[in-house]
């Protein structure tokens, strides 16, 4: 290439605008702030927002109050409100209470010539077997004369008793011979009161002896009026298991008891 070729080109290119290299480099420095401004102004906003859920969410907890977390095994739905009384199982009926025990007589059958029993020889017999006290109110039941009452009084206040016995028929020919055990069975029924303790005495022949501690008196028209306990449980089994009790009682005890209540005994409700 010659020099004046040189010189040439040299000329045309001092001739030639610079880029505009200045504008480019301010536009990305520009674009570059805009970036970073629109990232802060979007994290505030962001901040803002959460902020606001934040405190919504605790502005309507106050509102409501504490909510108690449900017990254990029970589900939330079932929680209670103010006032209200959970459920309660109502407490089954108790059985009346009930044990059996054996008394040894010690003898087959009371001495003595035996007679058809009568409620005034049953009264007889029991006056002698209570405790110390006064005796009243003798009464006998209006279906069944071996079935007699009265109350014994000794200085608390009278408290009422009831014996009955009873025998099955034998099936056939004579009945079996009565036994020196019985088997005796006391039971409690405290919403009886007129038999809240109920002593039976059972022998090898079918005898049964029943005794009725009540906590009343007889029905007077309007209700059983509460009286105390008369006798003891012990009391009660040792008069239910004396063996000159039965259907038939020994000759003399039906004298002494035509003596002491002759007549018409008053019949009770």
């Amino acid at each position: 290439m010659t020099e004046d070729l040189r010189a040439t080109l040299r000329a045309e290119l001092l001739a030639e605008r610079p880029p505009p290299l200045g504008d480019v480099v301010g536009d990305a420095a520009r674009a570059g702030r805009r970036i970073r401004r629109n990232r802060r102004v979007g994290t505030f906003g962001a901040g803002l927002a959460a902020a606001g859920i934040v405190a919504a969410a605790a502005i309507g907890f106050a509102g409501r109050g504490v909510t108690p977390a449900p017990r254990p095994g029970m589900p939330a739905a079932a929680a209670l409100s103010p006032g209200s009384v959970p459920p309660v199982a109502a407490t089954p009926t108790a059985a009346a209470a009930t044990r059996t025990l054996t008394v040894l007589s010690g003898t087959q059958r009371a001495g003595g010539i035996q007679m058809k029993a009568t409620s005034a020889a049953m009264l007889r017999l029991l006056a002698t077997l209570l405790p110390a006290g006064r005796t009243s109110h003798y009464a006998v039941a209006a279906d069944d004369h071996l079935h007699v009452q009265l109350y014994l009084d000794d200085g608390a206040g009278p408290g009422m008793v009831r014996v009955s016995v009873s025998r099955p028929p034998a099936a056939t020919g004579r009945p079996p011979t009565r036994g020196a055990t019985a088997t005796v069975t006391v039971t409690h029924i405290p919403e009886n009161c007129v038999q809240d303790t109920v002593v039976d005495a059972a022998w090898p022949d079918g005898t049964v002896v029943q005794v009725d501690v009540a906590t009343c008196l007889a029905w007077d028209g309007v209700r059983n009026p509460p009286a105390r306990r008369a006798l003891t449980e012990a009391q009660a089994v040792r008069i239910a298991a004396d063996p000159r009790w039965g259907v038939t009682m020994d000759r003399q005890l039906i004298v002494l008891g035509a003596q002491q209540f002759p007549g018409r005994l008053p019949v009770f409700a």
